[in-house]
């Protein structure tokens, strides 16, 4: 330590004559002995000093475009995210659009034809099972009209107000479609199972029906709510009852109720056409 003080004030003494050196210099063209001895001694120190100013200038400079950087990765993430939210939201816009564009591509039932709705509710106690749509009486919907989409049957009309309707989703507990295999021609009950899976139970007829899994269920037309032909889904298990007395079947629906946004509510349930195709 007292090494240190001693050096420091060696330094100050040999600043302070090199300036007094200086200032008493302006007019004399030869080097005094004295002031070669403190240019000489000062040589070290001003090396010392000139190396420190010059790490100290680039370091600050360092520090100034780092922080530009800083703040130009700032706006560049800021811009970025902006950009995925723009894609985001097209991108939402886009499968709504495909969406509608589905819709109005569903030919017309009948000489009633058909109505697109939006989905607007889903039931709290019953997700997935219960919905509301954007049509009501005052747009020709009643209890028991059968809901489509392209991909095949939704469910029924249970509830109506003047602008609104509730639909019973064909994987409800109380849901039951009349139904036939394609191609083994086997007439079954659909029924729906309450599960969050959203399989259907499938319940031959005849004891004796032969259900065979991959085959297409569509509806078969013997009832006065559904025309016949209206995909259902496709059979992915049967089981056989103990004994073999009889089989019991369970479905996958084509209609991703999950996915729901828009459906088509008939007009004229039994005139009869094919409500889109299920796969």
């Amino acid at each position: 330590m007292r090494f240190s003080w001693r050096a420091a004030a060696l330094i100050l003494v040999l600043l302070a004559l090199s300036a007094s050196i200086y200032a008493t210099a302006r007019d004399r063209i030869q080097v005094s002995p004295l002031e070669w001895v403190a240019r000489e001694g000062l040589a070290p120190v001003q090396a010392v000093l000139a190396r420190t100013s010059l790490w100290l200038d680039r370091s600050w400079d360092r520090l100034r475009r780092w922080r530009a950087l800083e703040e130009e990765n700032e706006r560049l993430r800021e811009q970025l995210e902006e950009v995925e939210n723009h894609l985001l939201q097209l991108s939402q816009l886009e499968r709504e659009n495909q969406r509608l564009r589905a819709a109005l591509g569903l030919q017309a039932r009948g000489p009633g034809g058909w109505v697109a709705a939006e989905v607007i509710a889903r039931s709290p106690n019953q997700w997935l099972k219960r919905i509301s749509v954007s049509r009501g009486s005052a747009d020709g919907i009643r209890r028991g009209l059968p809901v489509v989409t392209p991909d095949g049957l939704v469910g029924k009309v249970t509830a109506t107000t003047a602008h609104t309707a509730d639909v019973t989703l064909l994987t409800h507990t109380a849901s039951a479609v009349g139904a036939r295999t394609e191609p083994g021609g086997e007439l079954v009950l659909v029924e729906g199972n309450g599960s969050f899976d959203d399989v259907l139970r499938v319940r031959p007829i005849d004891a004796h029906a032969n259900l065979q899994p991959g085959e297409v269920l569509v509806t078969s037309g013997l009832s006065s709510i559904y025309a016949p032909g209206i995909p259902i889904g496709r059979l992915t298990r049967v089981e056989t009852e103990p004994y073999g007395l009889s089989q019991t079947g369970y479905a996958t629906p084509f209609v991703d109720f999950q996915r729901l946004n828009v459906v088509q509510i008939l007009l004229d349930p039994g005139a009869g056409a094919e409500a889109g195709s299920g796969g």
